[in-house]
């Protein structure tokens, strides 16, 4: 809690706010019980629900108090300028937002945001966060009285809604693949000519797959088995900008800032799980020794330490490639960590710049493969495979890839998976590769994969 009582800090931001003629953003806690966060969150409003999961840190949000939703080129100067904003303009305790960008520059899949009402747990304590705006013209004992409305409603006790069960469709009603097999086909054979040629080393093609369902998808469901199946993962739950749910369970960490320490992770190369640990280790020794998946990885990790030396960090990759064996697939993978020089809202976005996307989802060198798939992959990502997490005032920040990923919208979902092209790439060993991927998500949806 901050050190300063809520009529204090009330007070105080109403004067800010008629000073400035502008919104100031108290931010108030207090330490809750503990709760499961995703029954938390689905006894809360639902206006822009908002949930991230990782081993050592957990939000649910509910609400919004500001908003950035901006498209296309400059759009992390500008989002750090929300950001410094909303900073600049806070009260009490740090200010805490969540949100994604679109894979493509040139997208209108931008979007962060400021939760009205928070649960966060972490070191082993949980606390509610009311992040209230204060207009102008407001005075102190009505935001004191918001503020104890907004607590109340957060730290209503949840009822516990049991989404384990799940209907299994046998099949969709319908199923559309984009690209077409034919298209997909093709696609991968041009990108195997240019990497040939010597204009690319390497290019991640993306396909998406949209089912719709007898009825609408229950997201709770679907988010509480995919971080039952994927606990070490990534887990997340956000509203697009297009007011679709975008969730998922990413291996892949984009970056992650903490005590002045940044980690990266370098994640390529893939094979599926064995039937039995004998099995498994045969596949994990394939993968391993497999030269076509090393080089694909050495690219990533080469790419992502050039990238922050860019920066000005010194990059210090593990020695040897490890082996991230999930529920479906594993990978080879490699942790990069950096000493920060400092830790700033600044330093953020500069690093989101620099680093999305990686080689593991876009390509080698960077701007000839994002050239490529704009010609080739005019489809619109959104957020698969792009940035998505949260951020504070403070600096500290969580970014992961949006991949393992799915857009649903009433009876619809939209799920992706990308194959990485490299010299060595056979097309049907790549799509083989992104149906292994799709698996991950149709098991969470209850859909039975259709050949």
């Amino acid at each position: 809690m901050a050190d300063e009582s809520l009529p204090a800090l009330a007070a105080a931001a109403c004067r800010r706010a008629a000073q400035l003629a502008q919104p100031i953003f108290l931010c108030y806690s207090e330490i809750s019980p503990p709760v499961e966060p995703l029954d938390w969150l689905q006894s809360q409003p639902q206006e822009r629900p908002a949930y991230w999961r990782q081993p050592d840190f957990l939000l649910a949000g509910s609400g919004t108090s500001a908003l950035w939703q901006d498209g296309g080129w400059e759009r992390f100067p500008r989002a750090l300028a929300f950001c410094e904003s909303v900073v600049d303009r806070s009260a009490g305790e740090v200010p805490l937002m969540v949100g994604g960008f679109a894979f493509a520059e040139q997208s209108s899949h931008n979007c962060l945001w400021l939760p009205q009402r928070l649960l966060v747990q972490s070191a082993g304590r949980s606390r509610v966060q009311i992040q209230y705006a204060v207009l102008p013209g407001m005075d102190g004992a009505g935001v004191v009285m918001a503020v104890q409305e907004q607590m109340a409603i957060a730290q209503k006790q949840p009822h516990f809604i049991d989404s384990s069960d799940r209907e299994v469709f046998e099949l969709p009603d319908s199923r559309v693949d984009n690209p077409q097999q034919k298209t997909w086909r093709e696609t991968i054979d041009r990108a195997l000519s240019a990497i040939q040629e010597g204009t690319l080393k390497k290019v991640v093609l993306a396909r998406a797959l949209e089912v719709c369902a007898k009825s609408p998808w229950q997201h709770w469901g679907v988010l509480s088995r995919l971080q039952k199946q994927f606990p070490n993962c990534f887990n997340f739950l956000l509203e697009s900008p297009d007011r679709r749910l975008f969730l998922g369970a990413s291996p892949e960490r984009l970056f992650q800032i903490e005590s002045g320490r940044l980690t990266c992770d370098a994640i390529a190369g893939s094979i599926e799980r064995g039937e039995n640990p004998t099995q498994d280790q045969i596949l994990a020794d394939s993968l391993w020794h497999s030269d076509k998946d090393r080089h694909e990885h050495a690219l990533v990790v080469q790419s992502i330490c050039d990238r922050l030396r860019q920066c000005g960090l010194a990059p210090h990759p593990s020695d040897h490639p490890q082996l991230l064996k999930l529920a479906n697939v594993q990978h080879l993978y490699t942790p990069i960590q950096a000493q920060l020089p400092q830790t700033s809202l600044q330093q953020v976005f500069s690093l989101l710049q620099s680093l999305h996307p990686t080689a593991a989802v876009g390509g080698e060198p960077r701007q000839q493969a994002l050239d490529f798939l704009t010609a080739w992959e005019p489809r619109d990502r959104g957020w698969y495979a792009a940035p998505v997490g949260w951020l504070d005032g403070s600096g500290r920040a969580t970014f992961a890839v949006g991949i393992r990923s799915a857009y649903l919208a009433g009876d619809r979902a939209e799920l992706f998976a990308g194959a990485g092209i490299v010299a060595a790439s056979r097309p049907e060993d790549e799509t083989a590769e992104t149906l292994l991927k799709f698996t991950a998500m149709l098991d969470a949806l209850g859909v039975s994969w259709i050949p």
